[in-house]
């Protein structure tokens, strides 16, 4: 029996999509803990004596596995008894990838150098789902991460129907090859699950060619998410036979990764006046939209223009702009430095770089709309507007679904709950269009001649609706936040309007996204850090818009550094802070977001 010291082992569980760990976060971290070591300490002895030849071996530089899981299988892996599959298909792929990586190590120490210290370190990312597994490269992940997201959340069939068709070949292709599928056998159960989701899939005949990629993706995604060990060879072969498609349907490019254009500048170290925008990409993490955007971006080969996303959020949550069109220089560097430069970027290359960006923000809001529909209680939405158009929110944390000149576009975004219309927004032609787009409504307007809406008694006045089943009572309890909800509508509608993503030259879509992706994001960060107040965005933004911090540049990644205190302490208790390695518009993609 060969003698193992593991002088330090880390055992990090990340959680890399949803918003919450689940309902017993503490038998997650217990169950981690304590079988990791056991699955390190059963493998290693075997492989040192297969190794060691008698002699000694050191290893002297980190070993790194990552393992994929969902928080139930993490949750039962503890279990020895459990003999669910996917939990002892987790076992069996943990020893494995902790042999191979050691098996790794041992093999590249050829020089057998004396030891500075042992790592062992299992790094195991805690989901909702297994990750999609692929043979492709590391320019693939960004896509497969995104798919993964798109499929759970429900949204994958809006996504892939506001794609370009060019986008949804290219993400075909790096799901399923471009090359048609060599003739071999399939599983019977990859078969059966492909006939069976093609069938409750598929429409009626006289699909265009790209009508079926999207087919083709979807129950690859639903194949994927249920057996999720599927080679690409099975998938594509079976997919072949219940929606075949001719690889000449459709030109298909491949497309290369473009490096992000970065001001080129000496500066190495910049102190920044507001960290706010990097406080945002915890939850933008979480809730799939780092993964959304860095796909969008590499499938409509716009991943240079990464930058002008960054900009717009963080122009979203820094000061107002001075005469509706002049910002500070403070805010300009801010914005910069959050988009990776050092230099302040100019509007001419923020306006043009956004309307490049344009056929990504529909796709890149439904995805994003998926998860906070999944997230959401029954809650109420807010219809408002002000000088810029339409606005339709989302009491539930208070987030701007949409914001549109056209009441149809902002409509379209509604989820499945009652709308409060405040009588300043309620002329009888805007209920009447609501009430034409199956929306329930809820308004203090009383209505005009002829006008029939059901009137009943709420907490504070009477109101109107044209929801004829519910019973007065509860209509009366569903309205208690009437006024508070108009309040907060008309505050954070107020403190948006001076805070535009590109001053003098607005563009609404792009103004929509990032209205979107930036109060998600502070009423997730709100939500997090004062659980006691109401959620709202307005709350975080205004105790964290003076948080400073300094930023140091190198060629792989962004060090960012907060002042150690109050704030900061909340900010770790609460996994604001850490490393995120998929950040579109930073050079190697990689942030380090830490106090001191």
């Amino acid at each position: 029996m060969s003698e193992i010291i593991v002088h330090r082992c880390e055992l990090r569980i990340r959680r890399t999509s949803g918003w919450a760990w689940g309902a017993s976060p503490d038998q997650l971290i217990a169950a981690a803990t304590r079988v990791i070591p056991q699955l390190l300490a059963a493998r290693l002895p075997a492989i040192a004596s297969e190794r060691a030849h008698g002699e000694p071996i050191h290893v002297d530089h980190p070993i790194i596995v990552r393992v994929s899981a969902s928080a139930r299988q993490l949750a039962a892996l503890g279990d020895r008894d459990n003999v669910v599959p996917d939990v002892v298909q987790l076992r069996a792929q943990i020893e494995a990838e902790v042999a191979a990586a050691v098996v790794r190590a041992v093999d590249s120490r050829a020089d057998r150098r004396p030891p500075a210290a042992s790592l062992a370190e299992a790094d195991v990312v805690a989901s909702e789902r297994p990750e999609i597994t692929s043979t492709e490269p590391r320019t693939a992940d960004a896509p497969l991460r995104a798919l993964q997201v798109w499929s759970r959340t429900g949204t994958l069939a809006a996504v892939l129907g506001r794609l370009e068709p060019q986008a949804v070949a290219m993400l075909h292709d790096w799901l399923l090859g471009a090359d048609a599928s060599a003739a071999m056998d399939v599983p019977a159960k990859v078969a059966r699950r492909a006939e069976h989701i093609a069938a409750r899939l598929a429409e009626a005949d006289g699909r265009t060619a790209h009508d079926t990629l999207r087919l083709r993706i979807e129950i690859a995604a639903a194949i994927l998410e249920e057996l999720p060990g599927t080679s690409r060879g099975h998938l594509r072969a079976a997919i072949d036979c219940v929606a075949p498609h001719r690889a000449d349907a459709l030109a298909v490019t491949t497309v290369a990764r473009d490096e992000p254009i970065l001001a080129q500048s000496s500066i190495r170290e910049i102190e920044i006046r507001s960290a706010l925008p990097f406080l945002l990409l915890s939850s933008l993490h979480h809730a799939g939209w780092l993964d959304s955007a860095a796909a969008l971006l590499a499938l409509h080969r716009r991943e240079p223009d990464a930058f002008a996303l960054a900009a717009g959020i963080a122009a979203k949550v820094l000061d107002p702009v001075e005469r509706g069109w002049a910002r500070s220089p403070a805010d300009r560097l801010a914005i910069a430095v959050f988009a990776g430069r050092t230099e302040s970027i100019g509007d001419a290359e923020l306006v043009a770089a956004a309307a490049r960006l344009q056929p990504l923000f529909a796709p890149l809001d439904a995805a994003i709309r998926g998860v906070l529909a999944r997230a959401r209680r029954n809650a109420p939405l807010v219809l408002w507007r002000d000088d810029r158009g339409w606005l339709l929110l989302d009491t539930e944390g208070t987030v701007v679904l949409a914001a549109a000149a056209e009441l149809a576009d902002v409509l379209a975004a509604a989820f499945d709950a009652a709308i409060f219309v405040p009588a300043r927004c309620g002329d009888p032609a805007t209920l009447e269009r609501v009430d034409y787009a199956n929306r329930i409504f809820i308004t203090d307007a009383p209505p005009a001649r002829g006008e029939t809406w059901r009137a009943f008694a709420g907490t504070t006045r009477r109101l109107y609706t044209n929801d004829t089943s519910t019973s007065a009572a509860r209509l009366a309890a569903s309205t208690a936040c009437f006024d508070d909800a108009l309040a907060l509508a008309d505050e954070l509608a107020g403190v948006l309007a001076e805070r535009p993503s590109i001053a003098r030259h607005p563009l609404a879509a792009f103004e929509a996204t990032c209205e979107l992706a930036a109060t998600a994001a502070l009423a997730d960060l709100g939500a997090r850090l004062f659980p006691a107040e109401p959620t709202t965005p307005v709350l975080a933004l205004t105790r964290f818009r003076d948080l400073d911090a300094r930023v140091w540049f190198d060629s792989e990644h962004i060090r960012v550094r907060v002042p150690l205190g109050r704030r900061h302490a909340d900010l770790m208790k609460h996994a604001v802070l850490g490393t995120f390695a998929n950040v579109p518009w930073l050079p190697g993609g990689t942030l380090d977001l830490g106090g001191g």
